[in-house]
């Protein structure tokens, strides 16, 4: 049954609430392109483009569905490891070796978009040679990382990374002697450097981070401290 076609100089938002529900048709006359709304949820609708058959309006999924990976790490003996591991969300398995990172590192900080993964700083001898480095890896196909720019405040023990659906973040670090407060920022969009945009409440390494759509929060860390600080994705700012 046809639900009609909406006509529109501009595309479908996920707050764009079809009366017809799903199966509505929403058609852009400066474009062309046709959409049709697969998911009819009140401010999260999902209209899938059936013209070009990409650029399909939904909401920011984070952290994914498919796939978990982790990336460096110390690999005893003095040597730091440079794997790249995937592991499957739908089925339980080990995880497979399918790319090495630019260099061996520790306690990088870890950052996600919908299509990449980034590692960002770490050490590759305790806190004695820190690393600036931000690795980017592809979701979609297996390989190895490249270097695509460098982190604003150097630091060893990061570990902290936040994702929103534009930017990667990260939060403190050892600067070694002495942890430090930094918020760091980089796009997603186009590969360059990071930039530091604010200051997280108290300096700390080792900090937890955790990821919503509009905030990243940062929490405990070394030395010990039982705080959570958050910082909005939307606006740079202190935590």
């Amino acid at each position: 049954v046809s639900t009609g076609i909406t006509e529109s100089s501009s595309d479908p938002t996920i707050s764009t609430n079809p009366s017809g529900g799903v199966g509505t048709e929403w058609m852009n006359t400066t474009s062309g392109e046709v959409y049709i709304c697969t998911d009819a949820t009140a401010g999260a609708n999902v209209w899938t483009n059936v013209g070009a058959g990409t650029g399909d309006v939904e909401p920011y999924s984070f952290p994914g569905t498919q796939y978990g990976y982790t990336s460096g790490g110390y690999a005893g003996g003095g040597t730091q490891s440079n794997i790249i591991e995937k592991f499957s969300f739908t089925t339980t398995s080990n995880a497979t070796d399918v790319g090495d990172m630019t260099g061996g590192r520790s306690s990088p900080a870890g950052c996600s978009s919908l299509t990449h993964g980034y590692v960002c700083g770490g050490n590759n001898q305790g806190d004695a040679a820190p690393f600036n480095i931000i690795d980017k890896f592809s979701f979609s196909t297996d390989g190895n990382a490249s270097d695509i720019g460098d982190l604003a405040v150097q630091s060893t023990s990061l570990r902290c990374g936040g994702s929103s659906q534009t930017n990667g973040y990260t939060f403190g670090g050892n600067c070694n002697p002495s942890p430090n407060n930094a918020i760091q920022k980089f796009s997603f969009s186009s590969d360059g450097n990071a930039s530091d945009i604010g200051d997280t409440h108290y300096s700390a390494n080792d900090m937890a981070p955790n990821s919503s759509g509009t905030y990243c929060y940062h929490s405990g860390g070394i030395p010990a401290v039982n705080s959570i600080g958050k910082v909005s994705t939307s606006t740079d700012g202190n935590s």
